[in-house]
């Protein structure tokens, strides 16, 4: 009978005391706080993707996709956009004078292109919070340039 008596003792002190923790935290927020905290998780995030060049260059162009993407495809020397499309894990975007733009086996934008004019590949990367900052784009970004030599001084050779 002690040790009922003993251990609802205790039960009864671990009950306290996370009672009394979770009114701290309770108190611990204002009202203001709880209504900044609503309006921040009820409202939808805006996302934004964010689109860089994969390769750019004169006809023929080719480029493999790695991960499943939305692909742009630019006629660099106008500025005008061809196409959008998804494009599949592993495929082979490839621009042709001739042929278009395919991708894998379907030809997305039937040719003749301008054979003159440069073209562009570009890649949607993964949707990212408006006010979140921007990730790298590991590869995609180009090398730090190398340090300087350091400058070295010649001696006189000796007379």
């Amino acid at each position: 009978m002690l040790q009922k008596r003993a251990m609802s003792l205790r039960c009864f002190a671990a009950l306290l005391l996370t009672s009394s923790c979770a009114q701290s935290n309770k108190a611990a927020l204002s009202r203001a706080d709880r209504e900044a905290l609503r309006e921040e998780f009820t409202q939808p995030q805006r996302l934004q993707f964010r689109t860089h060049p994969i390769t750019q260059g004169p006809l023929p162009l080719a480029q493999v996709i790695t991960a499943d993407s939305i692909i742009k495809i630019v006629n660099a020397t106008t500025g005008a956009l061809l196409a959008t499309v998804e494009a599949p894990a592993h495929s082979i975007v490839s621009i042709a004078a001739d042929k278009g733009v395919t991708i894998g086996r379907q030809t997305v934008l039937p040719g003749p292109l301008a054979s003159a004019n440069e073209y562009a590949i570009y890649v949607e990367s993964e949707p990212e919070p408006v006010n979140a900052p921007a990730k790298s784009q590991g590869s995609m970004t180009s090398p730090p340039a190398p340090a300087p030599a350091p400058a070295t001084s010649r001696a006189s050779p000796a007379r």
